[in-house]
């Protein structure tokens, strides 16, 4: 994640994208990303404090989060550490795909 942020400091388009697609393929494999739930609470808060609210990769963190996330048993500072633009997109991503859900069992 570290790599996507030098990317965008140095606003380096081409080494952003393989960055977003390795990051996708790592976490697409799961003999890989069995390793890799999801990114780290530190990660995640690094991230979103270095780069744009509107760019596609905090999108892509939140999704990620959401589809993937198993407790590992973090103390509860540890969530403290989540910023909170982190945790309004999560509850967004929620409740969309709760109203997705809903609509598709509904038809």
């Amino acid at each position: 994640m570290e790599a996507y942020v030098f990317g965008d400091r140095f606003q380096v388009i081409r080494f952003k994208a393989d960055v977003i697609y390795l990051f996708i393929e790592t976490f697409k494999d799961n003999s890989i990303s069995r390793k890799f739930d999801t990114p780290d609470f530190s990660n995640i808060a690094y991230v979103f404090a270095h780069l744009l609210q509107d760019d596609i990769f905090l999108d892509l963190l939140v999704e990620l989060h959401c589809r993937r996330y198993n407790s590992k048993e973090e103390d509860e500072h540890e969530f403290d550490t989540l910023p909170h633009k982190f945790l309004v997109r999560v509850l967004r991503y929620y409740s969309k795909i709760r109203v997705e859900d809903t609509f598709i069992r509904i038809k």
